[in-house]
């Protein structure tokens, strides 16, 4: 009796909690600003509520990792190049990223999809030997959208009990989130939650709520944005971008800000490489792409895209040779992963565009792997080229 009355209690006061909070900070996160889509935040990535309401009937994903914060002041970042089109794009990536936080995501954003397309940059980084870490999963994974993919009637109770076991064990070291994650589970997969277990989804399902319309509302004016409605969505241009002009734009950058033999950008090398330079000599020599399970998780992204009919391309990103082959990380060894991930890929008879032929194209990078102007600029148009695929862009009704 006692721990009824002490949850009644609690509950109350976290009532009185979520109702403050809500005056205080909340608001609407819904906007036709297709500027919010393309803004490279981490707290709007892992808001179900943030990216649901800003889901329109031409919005498309894209999903990556720690590239899409680089280059963000850029007029080569996607976040430019596709609002000048007047695209909407919802970028959705940082740092610990990978398939499977991908695939939760995706699967609880997919019933609001009506332009089914999703492009993932896969980074050959994710493919070794252990794949996810415990550490760099539970930085980046969203219980909100994790509530949402359970919810998600178009996915197999398959996908999502195979999604569900390898979330609980990369939640090992986050016991509470664990032990949160277990009772969802016991709820929407093993269908015999207790009432605690009801009366507590349902709290929490209103916290993360005005948790994450708090967070990202004050997000996004710290990043010097007005509010939503502040912004006119603009007219898509009469023809594609120019891209022999950004090309030779890019060009140019690299030309001043590049001199190493690692063709890095200098400032990158002068602040993180060159001093430590001798010891990284045959450093990865031990390293291997081989055996993953990344490949596995990868897989579950693609039944999410499979069972909700959504259209698929995976750009497989280059490392760059200069610095892996120093390293003692070869091109024969590190090429194992792009051939697994092609494999997948027809496996499941999604588009794949391997980027790896760039490996030693002077300019592509800003450092060993993330991309600077002139690889935005070629990654930029093959991700436009396969959102505008099949249909006449410049005809597309924008809401």
């Amino acid at each position: 009796m006692k721990k009824i009355a002490a949850f009644f209690t609690a509950a109350a006061l976290f009532l009185v909690v979520i109702i403050i909070l809500h005056f205080a900070f909340a608001g609407s996160l819904t906007t036709n600003n297709y500027k919010f889509g393309t803004w490279i935040n981490s707290y709007k990535d892992s808001s179900y509520k943030a990216i649901s309401s800003n889901i329109h009937d031409d919005t498309v994903m894209f999903m990556g990792s720690s590239e899409f914060h680089h280059g963000k002041k850029t007029p080569y970042h996607p976040s430019w190049v596709f609002r000048k089109q007047g695209m909407d794009v919802m970028c959705i990536g940082a740092a610990y990223n990978q398939s499977l936080t991908h695939a939760i995501t995706l699967a609880a954003a997919a019933p609001l999809m009506h332009n089914r397309k999703v492009v993932l940059m896969v980074s050959p980084q994710w493919f070794d030997s252990e794949g996810a870490t415990p550490e760099g999963f539970s930085v980046r994974f969203s219980e909100s959208e994790y509530m949402r993919m359970l919810q998600n009637k178009n996915l197999s109770d398959r996908t999502k009990k195979c999604i569900a076991a390898r979330t609980e064990t990369l939640l090992k070291n986050d016991p509470s989130m664990q032990n949160r994650v277990i009772r969802y589970n016991r709820l929407f997969l093993a269908k015999h939650a207790s009432f605690m277990d009801r009366m507590l989804y349902r709290l929490r399902r209103v916290f993360l709520n005005e948790q994450g319309t708090m967070t990202v509302n004050m997000a996004w004016k710290a990043s010097g944005n007005k509010s939503y409605d502040a912004y006119v969505q603009p007219k898509q241009p009469a023809s594609p971008p120019d891209w022999k002009a950004l090309a030779a734009s890019a060009q140019t950058e690299y030309s001043k800000s590049s001199t190493n033999k690692f063709s890095m950008s200098d400032k990158f090398y002068i602040r993180h490489i060159r001093a430590s330079l001798k010891s990284k000599k045959k450093a990865y020599s031990s390293k291997t792409y081989e055996r993953s399970p990344e490949y596995n998780d990868l897989k579950l992204f693609l039944d999410v895209c499979h069972e909700n009919g959504i259209k698929t391309e995976l750009v497989i990103l280059p490392m760059n040779g200069y610095w892996y082959d120093y390293c003692g990380f070869p091109a024969a060894k590190r090429k194992v992963c792009a051939e697994k991930v092609t494999e997948i890929g027809e496996e499941y008879g999604v588009s794949v565009c391997d980027l790896t032929g760039y490996s030693y194209y002077r300019g592509f990078f800003e450092d060993a792997m993330h991309p600077a102007a002139k690889g935005w600029v070629i990654i930029d148009e093959e991700v436009y080229r396969f959102f505008n695929q099949g249909q006449n862009f410049h005809e597309r009704r924008v809401s």
